[in-house]
């Protein structure tokens, strides 16, 4: 899967979270409309084996909250629709690095 397919998942609203997923996001304060920002505007940083396929890293930020989120997704079929959806499988809050700039 490439990044675009990711986003188009998300753009049509075929995102599924995982109850682990959802307690992380509640432990950094984030919020589905964050996570989704992040996901749209933010690259694929790995790609890892998992045990039901391939689980995918995503890294972006978000413009209004100015956070930097790393969400790890997986493709999975649905039998019932006979198509895919993206399942995120955990989120979390990365730290901005210094800038080393002085104040």
């Amino acid at each position: 899967m490439d990044i675009d397919t990711l986003r188009e998942h998300v753009r049509q609203d075929r995102l599924r979270l995982t109850l682990h997923a959802r307690r992380e996001m509640a432990a950094a304060r984030l919020c589905e409309a964050e996570v989704r920002e992040s996901l749209l505007c933010g690259e694929m940083t790995a790609t890892e084996p998992g045990q039901l396929g391939p689980k995918y890293r995503v890294q972006g930020g978000t413009f209004y909250t100015d956070r930097v989120v790393e969400s790890v997704c997986a493709l999975q079929f649905d039998e019932d629709a006979d198509d895919t959806y993206l399942v995120l499988v955990t989120v979390f809050e990365r730290k901005r690095k210094p800038s080393g700039r002085a104040k």
